[in-house]
C-alpha cells in the first residue's frame, strides 16, 4: 500500500512541475490517487481514523445506557 502512495506523490510532484507529458503524469497520477482510494478501507491507515469514530460511538451508547 505504501507504494500506491508513493507513486501517487511522485507522479502527482512530476505532473505538478511539468517534467515529463502533463498528460500522462497526471494521468498516472489519477490512476493511483483512484487506486488508493479503492483500497485504503481493507488497510490499516483506514483503521487509524476509525478508531475515533468507534471509541466516540462506543462511549455514546455506554453513556445512554448509564454506564460511568
Amino acid at each position: 500500500v505504501m507504494w500506491i502512495l508513493l507513486l501517487t506523490s511522485t507522479f502527482g510532484f512530476i505532473a505538478a512541475h511539468h517534467l515529463m507529458d502533463y498528460t500522462l503524469a497526471f494521468s498516472l497520477h489519477m490512476l493511483f490517487a483512484e487506486l488508493l482510494l479503492i483500497t485504503i478501507p481493507f488497510t490499516r491507515f483506514f483503521h487509524a481514523v476509525l478508531i475515533f469514530i468507534t471509541r466516540t460511538l462506543i462511549g455514546y451508547e455506554i453513556g445512554r445506557w448509564g454506564g460511568k
